[in-house]
Order: C-alpha cells, then sequence, then structure tokens
C-alpha cells in the first residue's frame, strides 16, 4: 500500500466526526477535556479548529491511504491513481473534493507568527505552564547554536493529530503512521517509490511559502509523553523493539541516536519535560533538525 500526502484548507465534518472517535479514550490524558463527555469534547474541538481555521496562516497535514492495488492496474507504481490534487490550488498540494482515498490521519500546521494570524503569538493551549522558564530554555539553545533573533519568529506548528481507529491491510495500526515518516524527495501527483515510507515534503513545501523554516508540535499525557520519547529517541516505552525497526523518525547525527550521543543535539527532544509519569504540563516537542541525518538541506531547526 501507499500513502498520499496532501496539504488541505480545512477538515470536512465527516472526516472530524470519523477521526476525532480514536481520540476518545485518551483525550482525559491528552487534553484540557477530563470530564466533558465524548460529544462535548467532540464539539468544543471542532470549535477549536473552525477558530483555527480562520484565524491563522495554515492547512492541514492529510495522510491519504491508497489501498492495496493490481500493479496491472496501477501501471505507473508511484503515480496516484484517483488520488485527485485541487485544480484552483495555486499551490498544487491540496486535495480535490474528487479524491477517492480516505483521510486517517490530520494534523493542522501553522505559523506561529504571521501577518494573517489573528493574535501575534499563536502558542498553543496549555504551554502557559511554565510558559516564561520553558521558552528561554529554547531561545538559549537557539543562540548557542548560533541563531540571531527569536526561535518564533518563522517557527511552524502542528496541532489537532487526529488518526483513524482500526488496522491497515499488513495489520499495523494506523496510530503507528508516524514511524514510516520521512523526508524523502516528492514529486506532486506521485508518491514516492518506498510503500513503507510517507514523505512529509508537501508539508515542508507548504511551510516554505508561508515562511516557516522550523516546527514543532505539543504534547500533553504520560502515555503521548512515552510515545514521542519512543518515536524521536528509539528508547521502547509503548513502541515494541519489533516495531522500532520500521521507524524513519528517529533523529540521528552520523548514524548514533540521543540514547548514545546525547551531547551531538545541539537542541532538546522536548522542552518543558521533566518525566513521562506527568500528566499535566504540555511539553514542546521540535521536530526535524538541519543537522539530522534524514533532513535534506534547508530543512529543520537552523544552524544545528
Amino acid at each position: 500500500m501507499s500513502f498520499q500526502v496532501t496539504m488541505d484548507r480545512t477538515i470536512s465534518d465527516a472526516d472530524f466526526d470519523r477521526l476525532i472517535q480514536s481520540n476518545y479514550k485518551r483525550r482525559k490524558f491528552s487534553t484540557k477535556f477530563t470530564e466533558e463527555s465524548n460529544d462535548d469534547f467532540a464539539n468544543q474541538t471542532k470549535a477549536q479548529i473552525r477558530w483555527m481555521e480562520e484565524n491563522t496562516e495554515g492547512r492541514w497535514r492529510m495522510v491519504r491511504w491508497i489501498p492495496l492495488q493490481e500493479e496491472a492496474d496501477l501501471m505507473d507504481p508511484v503515480r496516484v491513481k484517483k488520488g485527485y490534487l485541487e485544480s484552483t490550488d495555486p499551490l498544487q498540494l491540496e486535495g480535490s473534493p474528487n479524491n477517492e482515498y480516505p483521510i486517517v490521519a490530520a494534523s493542522y500546521c501553522y505559523a506561529l507568527k504571521h501577518e494573517n494570524n489573528m493574535l501575534d503569538d499563536m502558542l498553543p493551549d496549555g504551554l502557559e505552564t511554565n510558559a516564561g522558564s520553558w521558552q528561554e530554555d529554547v531561545q538559549s539553545d537557539w543562540i548557542a547554536a548560533g541563531n540571531n533573533g527569536h526561535w518564533k519568529t518563522n517557527c511552524g506548528m502542528l496541532q489537532f493529530g487526529l488518526y483513524s481507529n482500526g488496522l491497515m491491510e499488513d495489520g499495523e495500526k494506523f496510530s503507528l503512521l508516524g514511524l514510516r515518516f520521512c523526508f524523502d524527495p516528492h514529486t506532486k501527483g506521485k508518491v514516492i517509490a518506498d510503500t513503507n515510507r510517507i514523505s512529509l515534503m508537501p508539508m515542508v513545501e507548504y511551510f516554505q511559502t508561508i515562511g516557516v523554516t522550523h516546527w514543532g508540535q505539543t504534547v500533553k499525557g504520560s502515555l503521548q509523553k512515552k510515545f514521542v520519547q519512543d518515536w524521536f529517541t528509539g528508547t521502547t516505552n509503548v513502541i515494541t523493539a519489533e516495531e522500532q525497526k520500521t521507524n524513519n523518525h528517529i533523529q540521528t547525527i552520523s548514524g548514533n541516536t540521543r540514547l548514545t550521543h546525547p551531547n551531538n543535539f545541539p537542541y532538546k527532544w522536548a522542552y518543558n519535560w521533566s518525566n513521562n509519569d506527568d500528566n499535566e504540563n504540555v511539553m514542546f516537542n521540535p521536530i526535524a533538525l538541519a543537522c539530522e541525518d534524514q533532513t535534506p538541506d534547508g530543512i529543520g531547526w537552523p544552524n544545528s
């Protein structure tokens, strides 16, 4: 199977209503909605999403599942058949309403600071806790890495991580799709040849059009923090050693991970983080460092 990544301006009510269900069990730990009913949680989250769509410069990173097809039917193994792009999109990154491939993962990608944002500083909810200290830590590392100015100036954020319930054709959970993320070269209208990998280059192309050079995400909840630590550092808190064999997203520099060479990395894997047992603090996770083996030139947290 393969996956197509599109950058869409909105998420439909139908797709949101389907994808939000996977968050019902974990939202008591990973969001501020701890006592509300599932319906209240879904309605308030949708309201947040619509507000973000209206008041920030951003788009949805949609991962669309291309079910297994006969090779003779596909003809070109990297051509995205029926995965139509929106012809009116000047960036040619948005999925068309006629796109037949289902969305199995969605994250909203936006610029922290942009002239089209309603507010000057669009930090996500929850980062007010220890707001001064953790931002000062990031800024200190930013300057130490040889940068000028403030780290938030050209920073992007990923929010509202939504994943489909159930299993893919190979038995893998949709929630593990992140293990396949990579920055392999991408051609619009096609997928990369390696079906075990999902190129995030459409997201990078979009970010570059709005001035974003580096980005991150926020994480709340003990289980989610354990997952993200595994995802980026190679630990096995919740991602098994067998599953880690397929993880393309572990940060490495010259083949070395944070577990073996932590001092090689100019930025922490997480800020506003002290331990994985904490369910309250919202941590900030910088994604893709320019010094990583997997990131192409010009991508990631600069001067690293």
